[in-house]
Order: C-alpha cells, then sequence, then structure tokens
C-alpha cells in the first residue's frame, strides 16, 4: 500500500469511527487494561490458569524499539510506553498479562492467573499502561473456537515524549493483517493519554465527561496531524527513528519522576525501575539526550526549588534544605556553594534584602 494512501486510510478512520462514535453521543466503551478491571455492563472477562509474570519468568528482553520484557511462552511483552487501541469494527479478545504485583488485588482464582482475555465489543477504548504484559499482536486478537469476525478493525497508538506511532489491523479472507507504523510528531498526546490512564483509574463520577473530552482531543490531534501530512512528502518512521522516540520516552519518564520525588533520597537503581530501564542504560541515555548526568539533573532540580524558597520566603535555610531533599543542613549549603558561588545566606541577602 501506497505511503500517502496508508497515512490517508488511518485520517479516514480516525475521522469515520473514532470521532463519530464520541461525537454522536453513540455507545462506546473506554477500558484500563490492567488490574483489577473495570468494565461495561455485558462484557466478558475470562482468567487463564498459570503463574503471574515476573522478571523471574520473563525471556530475552526484545530488540524491538519499546519493549523491556518478554514472555514467549503466553505470547506477551510489555512497553516503556502506554499503548493504546480502539476497535472500530467486530469484535476481539485482549490478553492483558496478570504480573505478582496485579495479583496481590486479585482475589481466589483470579490471583493464580498468568493473564486475563477480555471479551469486547465494537466501539471500545482500552488502554495499556506502561510496564502491562499485553499480546504481541502477531496473530488476530481472537481466542474463541468460533471463526473470528472478518469486520474486525482496530487502530492502535503508540505514545513516546515526541509523538506517536499509529498503525491498523483487520481481518481479511487471506487472514489477519497488520500494516506497520506511521509516526505522527505531537509531544501534547503523552501528557492527554497520563491523564486519561489517570481518570480511567479514579474512575469518580465526574470521570466520564472527562474521559470522554479526552478521547475526543487525542482523536482530533491524530486526525489533525495526519491530515496535514498528507500534503507533504513524509515516509513512515524508519527504526532509527522509533528508538529515538522510545529513547526520549524513556528519559522523560525518568525526569517526571524526578520532579515529582526530588524530596525523597533518590538513587538510579530506583529511577530506572519507574522508567523501565536498567540502571546502566538510562545513565547512557540521560547524558545523551539532557546532556547531564542524572545526579546532576537531580541537583539543578533541588538547588532550584532551593532559590526560589530562598527569595520568596522567610524559611529556614535548615527548613529549605529538609523540603528539597537535603536533611543535613551542612551537606545542603556545601553543595548550594558549590553551585551558585555563594552560600543559602548569601544568596538571600543579594535576592531577598
Amino acid at each position: 500500500m501506497h505511503v500517502k494512501t496508508y497515512r490517508r486510510l488511518l485520517g479516514e478512520a480516525v475521522k469515520q469511527s473514532w470521532l463519530s462514535c464520541l461525537q454522536d453521543e453513540g455507545q462506546w466503551h473506554a477500558v484500563l487494561a490492567e488490574p483489577p478491571f473495570h468494565l461495561p455492563e455485558g462484557a466478558d472477562l475470562r482468567y487463564h490458569a498459570g503463574n503471574p509474570l515476573s522478571a523471574r519468568n520473563a525471556g530475552r528482553t526484545q530488540g524491538t524499539a519499546g519493549y523491556t520484557r518478554n514472555w514467549p511462552h503466553v505470547g506477551m511483552h510489555n512497553s516503556y510506553a502506554p499503548y493504546m487501541g480502539f476497535l472500530m469494527d467486530g469484535e476481539m479478545d485482549l490478553r492483558v498479562g496478570i504480573t505478582h504485583e496485579a495479583a496481590r488485588q486479585l482475589k481466589g482464582e483470579c490471583a493464580k492467573s498468568d493473564y486475563a482475555l477480555l471479551a469486547l465489543q465494537k466501539n471500545s477504548f482500552f488502554l495499556f499502561p506502561p510496564g502491562v504484559p499485553h499480546g504481541k499482536g502477531l496473530g488476530s486478537p481472537w481466542e474463541r473456537e468460533s471463526p473470528p469476525p472478518l469486520a474486525m478493525r482496530i487502530f492502535w497508538i503508540h505514545f513516546f515524549a515526541p509523538g506517536v506511532l499509529c498503525h491498523m489491523s483487520w481481518n481479511s479472507p487471506e487472514g489477519y493483517v497488520s500494516k506497520g507504523g506511521f509516526f505522527v510528531a505531537d509531544p501534547h498526546l503523552l501528557p492527554a493519554v497520563h491523564a486519561l490512564t489517570a481518570e480511567l483509574r479514579l474512575r469518580a463520577g465526574a470521570s466520564n465527561p472527562i474521559i470522554h473530552s479526552l478521547l475526543l482531543f487525542i482523536g482530533h490531534s491524530i486526525e489533525r496531524d495526519l491530515h496535514k501530512l498528507l500534503t507533504a512528502d513524509v515516509a513512515p518512521v524508519q527504526p532509527e527513528a522509533q528508538a529515538g522516540a522510545v529513547h526520549s520516552q524513556i528519559v522523560e519518564q525518568a525526569c517526571a519522576y524526578i520532579d515529582a520525588h526530588y524530596k525523597e533520597h533518590l538513587n538510579v537503581a530506583q529511577i530506572a525501575a519507574h522508567s523501565f530501564a536498567s540502571p546502566s542504560h538510562l545513565s547512557r541515555l540521560f547524558k545523551t539526550i539532557k546532556g547531564v548526568t542524572i545526579s546532576d539533573y537531580l541537583t539543578g532540580v533541588r538547588l532550584g526549588y532551593a532559590r526560589s524558597l530562598l527569595e520568596e520566603t522567610r524559611l529556614g535555610i535548615a527548613t529549605i534544605g529538609q523540603f528539597v531533599g537535603y536533611p543535613n543542613r551542612a551537606h545542603f549549603c556545601q553543595v548550594f556553594t558549590r553551585h551558585n558561588g555563594c552560600s543559602p545566606a548569601q544568596y538571600r541577602k543579594e535576592h531577598n534584602p
């Protein structure tokens, strides 16, 4: 299929299926594909008996950009980045891995499962948060004895910091077809899918309008970006560009974790664990992309807040040090002086007379 033809097909799918079902207030459902499951009424959920998935029973990490662990015995892997799908037509079976951490939230026989099968209907949105194992997409997402519906069509989105990787899959008389990904540069989509994940987890009374709005925002953004590219000579993303998007995503997740937890005692292993990367791999990527070490970035975040507090408040220096992650006053003063050329007291005198 020609590049522009496929790009047009993706744009039409978003406009005619994704946006249409949301704008016309039709029947649609949004499912967070992680235990414990909150499914729409009538949805079928089955658990497969087996040992919960962990690093211990995982195979070798795949070389494919974006994936961190691989479980060949159940045909699953997990991703550094959020992964989302929309079932435009037909029905499908969604395989969701059960990790040891997730099994602790389940009861009875469900806690002794390696994956769950979710039977989804047309107009279902489903979202895998980072780290949740899911099927590899090598075959048709259909695990029932009856033949799969020929009407099955799915729109897939892999979210990264610089943009998203979109592709489609469908059933045909010749078998299941899954076309390669097309990259759309749009840095606004990753924060949107993080907000969507939070609302799906919350499931409060006011969540549905917010979920609806976020799905519309993501769909309109992708449709607009694909439409812009129709007049441009842009080729599908190359493997090295995909890898670059993944690497940026890993580093951005590390920065987000540091920004949220800078007050705590942090080390590279902790930060790497929340970025789904090894400490050595994250350290190399961080230095390449940000131009500084993880330790220097953390120090910069802490001292930036310290300077603001010194300028805008009358809090004691020891208290400010504790607020920004330095419980020892002498150590805080030493680090501050080394990076700012003056002590916290001198800095305050100059900037908050």
